[in-house]
Formats: C-alpha cells, structure tokens, sequence
C-alpha cells in the first residue's frame, strides 16, 4: 500500500483539528475573543516541543556521524 502524501495528511489533520475546535467552542460556550490565549499558550507549548525535537535529532545525528 502506498504510503499518503504528506500535504494530504497536513490537509485531512487540519479538518479535523478545526473541526475539534469548533466542537469544544460550542461545548463550552467560548467565543473566539476567549480561545485566542489559549491558542497562544498551546503554540508555545507545541513551538518549544518542536526545537527540543530538533534538538534530539541533531544530536542524534552527530552521535552517529562521530561513530
């Protein structure tokens, strides 16, 4: 089976990603003047795992180079 191009999983994962937002603005009442921050802080979250990740794989990557 081939393997789905990456824009097309980007794609289908940010449907549903909006789609969970709206269903938790609707569950909770929030508008979008009240979602916004938390928005900021689930970036920033997401923006500090993403340069540990980075960060892994260029160690990773000199360990290896140095074997």
């Amino acid at each position: 089976m081939e393997q789905k191009p990456l824009i097309l999983s980007m794609e289908e994962a940010k449907r549903e990603f909006t789609q969970c937002v709206n269903d938790i603005m609707q569950k909770h009442g929030l508008n979008c003047y009240l979602i916004m921050p938390m928005f900021g802080e689930i970036y920033a979250q997401i923006k500090a795992e993403a340069h540990n990740e980075l960060e892994r794989a260029k160690a990773q990557f000199n360990t290896v180079q140095n074997d």
